[in-house]
């Protein structure tokens, strides 16, 4: 039950990570490389899955 409600927290948090760090193609500087939502989103769930299971899980009795 905690691996599946770490699993959880990781998918529906993600995606507000990957919303915050992205810079629209309006904004973005030339000869600066942005990373694309896609890998925003990748990136943010292996750090928050890591951190739920091995930081957070845990603490949950």
């Amino acid at each position: 039950m905690k691996l599946l409600s770490a699993v959880v927290s990781t998918l529906s948090i993600s995606p507000f990570t990957g919303i915050y760090n992205y810079v629209p193609m309006n904004d973005q500087s030339t000869d600066v490389y942005y990373f694309s939502f896609s890998y925003e989103i990748a990136i943010s769930s292996i750090i928050n899955l890591a951190l739920f299971l091995f930081l957070i899980m845990p603490l949950v009795v």
